[in-house]
C-alpha cells in the first residue's frame, strides 16, 4: 500500500457537523461540491516538505469547547476502525510512495479520473470502511479526560483507544470498582516503568524531573490486618443469611447447611482469629525480617480478598471450598513446616500454602454463570511467582537492614537489574487484584506525569504495532494536547513529542492530530497546518479561513492570545472587566473622602500600566477639584503608606529572626 497520510474528510451529517470538509495537510488542500459531486484539490504553493520530520507530520484542530473539535476526532476514530456509520462522507489519503490519491467514499462522486477511488457498500448498519485497511493502518486515540467516551464510540479494538475510560472498560469483567481502579492503575504503572527503564534520554530531552528512582511504601497495614479479621465473620454472615432463605430444592441450602456444621465445629476447637497470627506471626519491627514478615502478610490478604470477593463460596467439582478450607490447609502446612527442612521462612510457608490451594483447587476456581455472576478466575502461579521473586529480593537488597513499615522501599528503574522497580512491579501488578497494598512513586508533577503517560502508553502500543510486517502508517489523535500541563510545559511539548516519535516510532509514518485551547503549543505549528473552528449561528461546526488568522509559528504568545479566535471579548478575565467597571463607577460618583483611599487601593490592584494610568489619571481628576479635603486625602494615603510599610518591615525582622 506503501506510506499513507489522511488528507481530507467530508462529512454530511455527523452530530454538530454537517455538510463540511477538513484539510489535514498542508501539501494539498481539497474541497467537495455537494451539488456537483465533484471532488477538487490544490497545490499549496508555500508547502514545506519534511517540516517536522522526514516521517512525521502535524495538524493542530483549534476551536472553543462546542465548536466540534471531539465530534470531528471521534468520526476519524470510527471509520478507520470500521465502525459503521450512517451518513455519507469522503476521505481521502495520499500514498508518499505511489504519489497517488486513495478516496474511500459513499457513492457520492462523480469524476475521479485522477483518484483510486473506493466506493464504500451501505448494509443494514452503515457504511463500514475495508477490515484490510484497518490491518496496515492504524488510529489510536489519546487523552487525559476522564469522560464518559468509550472504545464503544471508536473501535472494536480496544488496544487503539489510550483514554482513561476505555482502559478502564478493558477491566469490565471485575467484579467491584475497586478491582477495576487498582487493574487500571497497575496497567499505568508498569507502562511507565518499560519506558522509563528503555528511554532515559527522552526523559531528559523532556525535562521530566526524574530521580532515577522509583519509592516504594506500603499503604494502611492496619487495614489489611482489619480485613484477614473480618474474613471468617463475613463467611458466617453470608451462610446464615442463606440459610434463612425459603427456597424449596435449590442446592444452595444443601451446601450452606453443610458449610453453617462446619462453621460451628471450628468454632469449637479454634481461635479462628489467632490462627492466621499462628500462621504469620509478626515478630519484628526493623530489618529484613520485618520486611519478609509484613509482605507475606500482605500477600496472604491480597489472595483471601480475591478469593472472597468474586463469589460467597468456591466449587471445585462436585466439592466444596471456603474459608474453612483455608484454615485447614494452614494447619497443614504449618504441621508439615515442623517436618520440613525447606520451609523455614514465612515466604517458605506462604508458598507452600498457595501450591496447596492449586492441587486441591485447580488454577481456576468459579461459580457458575447463574444467580451468582460472571466466571471469576484465581491465578495461583502468579502468587507463587511473586513469592518466589520476594524470596530473592529479601536476601539480596541492602536497604532492608534498618527498614520498617514507615520507610520506603527506594528501587532504580532497571530493565536489566533483578533488584529493580520494574521487575518488582512487573510480578506484584499480577497479584494485586483486590487489595492494592503497594504505592509506587516518582515525585513527578501532574504535567510531568501527563507527559509520562503520553509517551509509556504511546510507547506500549508500539509493540502492537510493530507485530505487523506491513504498517504502512499511523493517525495519531490527541485530544486536549495542553490539560494539565504548566505553560512552560507547553512550550516544550511539540518539540518533546517530536523527539519522541522519531526515536522511538522510527520509519513508521506518524500523523498527529491534535486538538488544543493553547496558543503556546500553536506556537510551534504553522498557520497552514491548523484547522480553525468555531459554532455558527444554528450551532453547527465552521470551518474558518486560516487566511483571516495571524501567522502562528514562531509567533509571540501574547501576540496569538490577541487573536480575536482566542478572545473574542477582549484579553482580561471577565471578573476584572467587571470590578473595573465598578471601578469606574465609584470614581465617577464618588464624593465621600472615606471612600477615596479605598478607590486608590483598587486602582493599585490593576497590573497593565497603561490601564492604571487611565485609572490613575480619572481618579486625580475627579478628587483633586476636592480642594478643601486634598490635604486632608494626602494625609490619610500617606499614612495608609505608611501603616502598610512598617507591617512589611515587622514581616521582614520576623522572618531574618527564623
Amino acid at each position: 500500500m506503501g506510506k499513507m497520510k489522511l488528507q481530507y474528510l467530508w462529512v454530511e451529517k455527523y452530530r454538530n457537523i454537517e455538510n463540511t470538509g477538513f484539510n489535514f495537510s498542508s501539501e494539498f488542500k481539497f474541497s467537495y461540491n455537494k451539488y456537483t459531486k465533484k471532488l477538487i484539490y490544490d497545490n499549496n504553493k508555500d508547502y514545506v516538505d519534511n517540516f517536522f520530520g522526514e516521517n512525521i507530520d502535524i495538524t493542530a484542530i483549534l476551536g472553543i469547547n462546542g465548536s466540534g473539535k471531539t465530534t470531528i476526532l471521534e468520526f476519524i476514530m470510527r471509520i478507520l476502525n470500521c465502525k459503521c456509520v450512517n451518513t455519507n462522507y469522503i476521505i481521502v489519503f495520499y500514498n508518499k510512495e505511489t504519489k497517488a490519491f486513495l478516496v474511500y467514499h459513499t457513492g457520492i462522486i462523480c469524476n475521479g479520473s485522477e483518484f483510486d477511488i473506493v466506493n464504500l457498500k451501505k448494509d443494514d448498519s452503515g457504511y463500514r470502511f475495508p477490515e484490510e485497511f484497518k490491518r496496515e493502518y492504524f488510529a489510536i486515540y489519546y487523552t487525559e479526560v476522564f469522560s464518559e467516551k468509550s472504545n464503544n464510540s471508536f473501535s472494536d479494538n480496544s488496544q487503539s483507544d489510550l483514554s482513561p475510560i476505555n482502559m478502564l472498560y478493558k477491566y469490565e469483567d471485575e467484579k467491584s470498582i475497586r478491582s477495576l481502579i487498582i487493574k487500571y492503575r497497575s496497567e499505568i504503572i508498569q507502562n511507565q516503568l518499560e519506558f522509563i527503564a528503555n528511554y532515559k534520554e527522552i526523559i531528559c530531552d523532556a525535562k521530566i524531573n526524574f530521580n532515577k528512582n522509583c519509592v516504594i511504601y506500603f499503604k494502611s497495614y492496619e487495614d489489611m490486618i482489619k480485613k484477614i479479621e473480618k474474613c471468617y465473620e463475613e463467611e458466617r454472615n453470608q451462610i446464615f443469611k442463606y440459610r434463612e432463605l425459603d427456597i424449596k430444592d435449590d442446592p444452595r441450602i444443601e451446601v450452606y447447611q453443610k458449610h453453617h456444621n462446619k462453621c460451628l465445629e471450628l468454632e469449637n476447637k479454634y481461635d479462628v482469629k489467632s490462627i492466621f497470627n499462628d500462621f504469620l506471626p509478626i515478630t519484628n519491627d526493623i530489618g529484613r525480617q520485618a520486611f519478609v514478615e509484613r509482605i507475606t502478610h500482605a500477600v496472604f490478604c491480597s489472595l483471601i480478598s480475591e478469593l472472597k470477593k468474586p463469589y460467597p463460596f468456591l466449587f471445585n467439582g462436585g466439592g466444596e471450598f471456603n474459608l474453612n478450607n483455608v484454615i485447614d490447609i494452614i494447619g497443614k502446612v504449618m504441621s508439615e513446616a515442623k517436618l520440613s527442612t525447606e520451609i523455614v521462612t514465612k515466604i517458605d510457608r506462604m508458598i507452600k500454602f498457595v501450591e496447596y490451594l492449586k492441587d486441591e483447587n485447580l488454577q481456576t476456581l468459579s461459580v457458575p454463570d447463574n444467580d451468582w455472576g460472571i466466571w471469576s478466575f484465581v491465578s495461583f502461579d502468579n502468587y507463587i511467582a511473586f513469592l518466589k521473586y520476594l524470596k530473592i529480593f529479601a536476601e539480596r537488597y541492602d536497604g532492608l537492614n534498618n527498614w520498617d513499615i514507615h520507610k520506603p522501599i527506594i528501587l532504580p528503574i532497571n530493565s536489566e537489574s533483578e533488584i529493580s522497580a520494574l521487575k518488582f512491579h512487573s510480578f506484584y501488578s499480577k497479584i494485586n487484584r483486590y487489595l492494592d497494598f503497594l504505592d509506587f512513586s516518582y515525585g513527578l508533577s501532574s504535567g510531568e506525569m501527563a507527559f509520562l503517560n503520553l509517551f509509556s502508553k504511546a510507547n506500549k502500543l508500539l509493540k502492537l504495532i510493530k507485530c505487523h510486517n506491513n504498517v504502512n502508517g499511523v493517525t495519531l489523535i490527541i485530544d486536549e494536547a495542553d490539560m494539565l500541563l504548566h505553560p512552560e510545559w507547553q512550550r516544550i511539548y511539540i518539540n518533546s513529542l517530536v523527539n519522541f516519535l522519531k526515536k522511538v516510532y522510527g520509519e513508521i509514518y506518524i500523523h498527529l492530530l491534535i486538538a488544543t485551547h493553547s496558543p503556546i503549543i500553536l506556537s510551534d505549528i504553522p498557520k497552514q497546518n491548523i484547522i480553525y473552528l468555531r459554532c455558527a449561528s444554528d450551532a453547527t461546526t465552521v470551518v474558518d479561513s486560516s487566511t483571516v488568522h495571524r501567522e502562528s509559528f514562531g509567533s509571540n504568545i501574547f501576540t496569538l492570545f490577541n487573536d480575536a479566535f482566542f478572545l473574542p471579548q477582549g484579553a482580561i478575565g471577565e471578573f476584572a472587566e467587571n470590578k473595573m467597571k465598578e471601578l469606574l463607577n465609584d470614581i465617577k460618583n464618588g464624593n465621600n473622602k472615606n471612600n477615596i483611599t479605598k478607590i486608590k487601593q483598587r486602582i493599585e490592584l490593576i497590573g497593565d500600566d497603561f490601564i492604571k494610568k487611565q485609572f490613575i489619571d480619572l481618579y486625580e481628576e475627579k478628587f483633586s477639584s476636592l480642594k478643601s479635603d486634598s490635604k486632608d486625602i494626602k494625609i490619610k494615603e500617606l499614612e495608609d503608606e505608611n501603616e502598610k510599610l512598617r507591617k512589611e518591615l515587622e514581616q521582614l525582622r520576623g522572618t531574618a529572626n527564623d
